[in-house]
């Protein structure tokens, strides 16, 4: 059997599979544009609550975490990451390249973690907050884990 194309209809059957061929690519890119404006880029206000800064959590080994007393026991998988805490709650989100959407990274707000641990692509750690207080960690694919000991989320 043979196409439109190979049983002679000529000059005439290739305009219409070339019309054919460019409407479904604008179609395609319709969808794609409605799609990207449909999600919206962040807002100001969720990007702050989203950046935040402090003083970097004292990272930790295995050993020092389980001196503690208390195991890294809640454990979970969000984004690019795995995040494990002693306590407290958590609340993340996945981090954007602000054009197509794609996937950069992924930030956590831990309200009184005591102790993390944190892996991903980028590498692992340990981090000890013995003040009891927030952290926030963020990781990726391509760089280590930080973690600063602050956050906007509270466990509310």
């Amino acid at each position: 059997m043979h196409g439109i194309l190979e049983t002679g209809a000529g000059r005439k059957a290739k305009r219409i599979m070339a019309i054919g061929i460019g409407a479904g690519a604008a179609v395609g890119l319709l969808i794609v544009v409605g799609i990207q404006m449909a999600a919206g880029p962040r807002t100001k206000a969720e990007n702050a609550y989203w950046t935040v800064t402090g003083p970097p959590c004292p990272t930790a080994t295995p050993a020092e975490i389980h001196r503690i007393g208390r195991p890294v026991a809640q454990v979970m998988e969000f984004g690019e990451g795995h995040f494990a805490r002693v306590s407290g709650a958590v609340e993340c989100t996945d981090l954007t390249d602000g054009g197509f959407g794609l996937v950069t990274g992924t930030t956590c707000q831990f309200s009184s973690p005591r102790a993390l641990w944190v892996s991903s692509e980028g590498g692992s750690s340990y981090y000890d907050i013995s003040n009891g207080g927030p952290a926030t960690v963020t990781v990726s694919r391509t760089q280590p884990p930080r973690c600063v000991m602050a956050a906007h989320f509270h466990g509310d």
